[in-house]
């Protein structure tokens, strides 16, 4: 029986890929979530809100949720070592440049990185920094990474996401308690191998004017420091801005959204992503919704859907990967599935 994802990656003929000269392949992703799962009956409990809607029409039915006891440090280093089991061939003495991608963090100094360095023995000629972005982060990284590999003739690099905004989230306010979720994940970007070669066409963008849309200020004062969300106004500025985003990625490299087989989007809800190919008139057989099992786990969404689905794309397969969110940001990265051999 053919299944959903079978259709999405299907085999079909494409022109080789020839080998490019200061290339970035993304060879491999794994991820990590905490041990706490809580479904969506439980969550809408906490904020009176409508269960039936949450499951229906965010499509959204549990999600895994950080203690306040629990580091997030510790589930981006679990996230690393799953990478590292599962990519016996990675050799960390050999990762010349580590970036870290979150905001909510236990310990402000020193930067979460260069804990990450000390924590995985990575060599201290590795350039360790963070990235202060949330669902925008983890493509922003991507395009960070892309161009300090090329230039400073980096061969392995590691992107690190996680976002435990249950940290910082009012279990009452139905805004924002019944939409995240924590995970944490681990990439590994090289210079040659088989994986996503990330192309040099990509897009960006901010627009500050809106960032109380999605706003969080620490506060010593009681129920006055959790997050704040204008649903609507997040919706509005995702419906307007990633369209626009795509074109230009998409122009850069004289493709259309028909040449893409698949899209790799920031993963809001069921609701934004369904009205995001309504708009696009992108077959959803194209888009991967997972929001199921884990919510929106704001940097780390995409790099979750990609531990799922880089096993399934198939040589000269094109995938288009874009975050949305808090700033508010954007970025969108174009790549294409390579059989390039090692060196």
């Amino acid at each position: 029986m053919e299944t959903q994802n079978s259709k999405l990656f299907s085999n079909h003929a494409y022109a080789p890929i020839e080998k490019e000269k200061g290339i970035v392949i993304l060879r491999g992703v794994a991820s990590a979530l905490p041990p706490h799962k809580f479904d969506s009956k439980t969550v809408a409990g906490w904020c009176e809100s409508d269960n039936t809607f949450l499951c229906q029409k965010v499509g959204i039915h549990s999600r895994y949720l950080l203690s306040m006891e629990e580091s997030e440090l510790d589930l981006a280093h679990l996230a690393c070592r799953n990478l590292f089991l599962q990519n016996p061939d990675l050799d960390r003495n050999a990762i010349g440049l580590c970036i870290y991608v979150g905001q909510i963090k236990t310990r402000l100094i020193p930067h979460a990185s260069a804990l990450l360095q000390a924590h995985l023995g990575l060599p201290v000629t590795c350039a360790c920094f963070d990235v202060g972005l949330a669902c925008s982060g983890y493509t922003y990284a991507l395009i960070i990474a892309q161009s300090l590999m090329t230039t400073q003739n980096i061969k392995h690099a590691l992107i690190v996401t996680c976002e435990p905004y249950s940290q910082i989230i009012n279990r009452r306010d139905k805004n924002t308690a019944p939409l995240f979720g924590d995970a944490a994940s681990a990439t590994w970007l090289s210079s040659s191998g088989r994986g996503l070669l990330l192309n040099s066409c990509s897009d960006f963008g901010t627009d500050g004017s809106k960032a109380d849309y999605l706003e969080y200020t620490p506060s010593s004062l009681p129920d006055s420091a959790y997050l704040s969300m204008d649903g609507r106004g997040i919706f509005n500025f995702v419906m307007h801005n990633v369209p626009i985003s795509l074109s230009r990625c998409l122009q850069k490299a004289n493709l259309t959204l028909d040449d893409i087989d698949c899209f790799l989007f920031h993963q809001a809800n069921r609701f934004i992503l369904e009205t995001l190919c309504d708009i696009l008139q992108i077959p959803e057989k194209k888009c991967p919704i997972e929001v199921a099992e884990v919510a929106n786990t704001v940097s780390s969404s995409i790099p979750l859907l990609l531990a799922k689905f880089l096993p399934l794309f198939n040589p000269g397969q094109r995938v288009v990967l874009c975050g949305f969110g808090g700033g508010l940001s954007w970025a969108t990265i174009l790549a294409k599935f390579s059989e390039v051999p090692n060196e």
